[in-house]
């Protein structure tokens, strides 16, 4: 991508989401800034809905470390939607949230993961996504608020807060250390509820 329109899409990408702030759905980015992705005619749909997938959230990556400098907001990406915090409304676990995502931004600061993605990995990945949006969808009947006041979870809740809360009940729970199997397999089912609900 050329640098002139990367530079383009960053600062067009910004203002849309410092106007609206909260959160934003992938779906929603990709239409408001579709004039920086040109559909090429010789891609398969998953290969070219990947691109732009790739594309968007490699300028999301570049602007969440310029705003982390420039201490403007914090943005919080999570696989098909974005969050963002103003500096003066940050959540207590706002570093931890940033920190946690290192992992994804060198992945998709990465051109070169781009460039390597095969229609097999393609088709790899998509079917995790698959998997997880399926869980989501079957698990809606939970409430999500309860769920967290349950868990003791403040929303927002970083990765590692929601696996430190799980082991310390699975401890307690586990059948094997005299606690109920039915009350081991409903945390395990909310434990992937909260997960699914991070990273969709």
């Amino acid at each position: 991508m050329h640098t002139e329109l990367q530079a383009d899409l960053v600062a067009a990408l910004e203002a849309f989401l410092l106007s609206r702030q909260g959160e934003i759905s992938e779906q929603e980015l990709l239409h408001q800034l579709k004039a920086f992705f040109p559909e090429p005619r010789t891609l398969a749909v998953d290969s070219l809905l990947f691109q732009q997938h790739f594309i968007l959230y490699h300028h999301l990556f570049v602007l969440q470390a310029q705003w982390q400098q420039e201490q403007v907001a914090l943005l919080h990406i999570g696989y098909a939607k974005v969050m963002v915090y103003t500096v003066t409304a940050l959540p207590d676990n706002s570093l931890a949230l940033w920190q946690e995502q290192r992992e994804k931004a060198a992945y998709y600061l990465d051109w070169q993961n781009m460039r390597a993605m095969t229609d097999d990995k393609l088709q790899a990945v998509l079917n995790e996504f698959w998997k997880k949006l399926a869980l989501y969808q079957q698990n809606k009947a939970l409430d999500t608020g309860l769920l967290q006041q349950k868990w003791q979870l403040s929303h927002p809740y970083s990765v590692a807060q929601l696996k430190k809360v799980y082991r310390q009940q699975a401890l307690r729970l586990h059948p094997d250390k005299g606690g109920d199997a039915a009350a081991f397999q409903l945390l395990q089912q909310e434990y992937q509820w909260l997960l699914a609900e991070l990273s969709l």
